[in-house]
């Protein structure tokens, strides 16, 4: 992929990270007493989006930075001697770094959405629940600590030209911390996915509204999960995780399935609170608030929830 490619695409991803972030606003002032788990799946998807604007903005810093280079007649060898400096180096660690932070805070977002809907869980179902909450949890400590502590020290991560006795250690470059921070990301997802299907599928009169917002959610999310897989073959395969210099646009490429990871699972972890905006049309001024809160976990899990039942059964009857 050419770099005007690479920052074109970066550009849409900052685009709607900011579209995401102020309808996630919007939902929440519309709600005068939002509950804490609203507070929290709302604040948890805000900081992924403004944690990957952060990541998406070094990309087009680079991007820019390398056209400079190219109109100035650098060759893919001296461009990729310039990025192999410190400053550069220290702004991919903390891109990556970045990365696992924007996945696990929207995993975080929509658990959030799917807690309250226990109360209509069976006993299975509230399992799956809790071990996936646990699970989440312990993937985000192991894929952080991959890329924090699997070159120590740390500086070794920005320094192609380690001290005399120590081997290049640069986490962005080398196979097992990749491997294990995106099988983390892939099990970790694999197990929220789980929820709405085995829901959907136990739900009696389902409607086709609900299985289409569930495959839409599922859809997105597989999309991730796909690039995953595909970022570690390549990353295996290709010289860069071999320490060895690639080509500004193969390099292009790796940045490229970074993005195409955690922009689709913004995007589908978001869907269940967007619902808002459809029901509202709907809903006059006087019901908003109610209707917002209840339809955010029936878009995903298509259960009755006491004391909020009314909006669920509208949601149920495809109402």
């Amino acid at each position: 992929m050419d770099t005007p490619g690479l920052l074109a695409l970066e550009s849409i991803g900052i685009l709607i990270s900011t579209i995401i972030i102020a309808l996630r606003i919007i939902i929440l002032w519309r709600q005068p007493y939002p509950t804490k788990l609203e507070m929290l799946g709302a604040g948890s998807m805000i900081l992924g989006c403004l944690v990957s604007i952060y990541i998406m903005s070094i990309w087009c810093h680079q991007g820019v930075q390398i056209l400079h280079w190219i109109a100035a007649g650098d060759d893919d060898f001296a461009i990729g001697m310039k990025l192999a400096e410190p400053k550069y180096m220290k702004m991919v660690f903390a891109a990556d770094v970045g990365t696992v932070t924007a996945l696990w805070l929207s995993k975080t977002s929509i658990l959030a959405a799917y807690a309250p809907a226990y109360c209509g869980f069976s006993l299975r179902m509230k399992a799956l629940f809790r071990v996936t909450v646990a699970v989440v949890v312990v993937t985000y400590l192991t894929a952080m600590s991959a890329y924090l502590f699997y070159c120590i020290p740390i500086s070794l991560n920005w320094n192609v030209m380690p001290p005399k006795g120590e081997s290049l250690c640069i986490t962005a470059i080398m196979f097992t911390p990749v491997l294990l921070a995106y099988l983390c990301n892939i099990i970790a997802d694999l197990l929220i996915l789980s929820i709405p299907i085995i829901a959907l599928i136990q739900l009696p009169g389902r409607t086709k509204t609900q299985a289409y917002g569930v495959a839409t959610i599922v859809g997105l999310a597989l999309i991730t999960l796909g690039v995953s897989v595909y970022r570690v073959v390549s990353t295996n395969l290709s010289a860069y995780s071999k320490s060895k210099p690639i080509p500004v646009e193969q390099r292009n490429v790796h940045i490229i399935g970074n993005t195409f990871v955690v922009v689709p699972l913004l995007i589908a972890f978001s869907l269940p609170e967007f619902r808002v905006f459809l029901r509202g049309a709907k809903r006059n001024a006087s019901s908003e608030s109610q209707e917002g809160r209840s339809s955010i976990v029936g878009a995903v899990l298509p259960l009755r929830i006491p004391e909020r039942n009314d909006s669920y059964i509208d949601l149920v009857e495809g109402k």
